[in-house]
């Protein structure tokens, strides 16, 4: 077994997919994602492309059913947002979950929303108990330090839905 630490944001997908991919192709296969940790298996080197997708729960059953009929096989999950980061196995190097811009935006937009749902909750639970009982500075510096990690998650996916959009439309 082999474990890499390695931060990946939640916009970071293809970036993340792209490393795990180069780990197969080297004989490190995908076993468990978690935050900033990945945990490989040593195999012969393969073939093939990893990639990562989001899906809700309630969404789950049918969506692996469809995903395994084109090929794809499930590495492991990560529970995210009520719902899992899924990380999927094809032999096909060639192979994409994703093939169009539309898919990709609406990938995007279904995480920011989920984001968007749990960041305001957060800064509920966070900022408005510190200010009404106005916590000191060393206190307030944690729930400071994840509101910027949730605005800079949220404006970065943000980003990445206004370029596929422009570039949609260039096409």
């Amino acid at each position: 077994m082999l474990k890499t630490h390695k931060l990946f944001l939640i916009w970071q997908s293809d970036k993340e997919a792209q490393y795990l991919t180069d780990m197969l192709h080297q004989g490190y296969k995908l076993r468990k994602a978690r935050f900033i940790t990945q945990t490989f298996e040593k195999t012969q080197s393969t073939d093939g492309t990893i990639q990562l997708d989001y899906q809700t729960d309630s969404d789950l059953t049918d969506y692996l059913a469809i995903a395994k009929a084109a090929g794809w096989e499930l590495l492991t999950t990560y529970p995210a947002l009520q719902g899992k980061w899924l990380y999927l196995y094809h032999p096909d190097v060639q192979a994409q979950l994703y093939t169009d811009q539309q898919s990709r935006i609406d990938l995007f937009t279904r995480i920011r929303n989920h984001w968007t749902a749990f960041g305001v909750l957060m800064i509920l639970l966070l900022i408005g108990p510190s200010f009404m009982n106005q916590m000191t500075l060393s206190r307030s510096i944690a729930p400071m330090i994840l509101i910027i990690a949730y605005l800079y998650n949220f404006v970065n996916l943000t980003y990445r839905i206004h370029i596929l959009k422009n570039t949609t439309k260039d096409l």
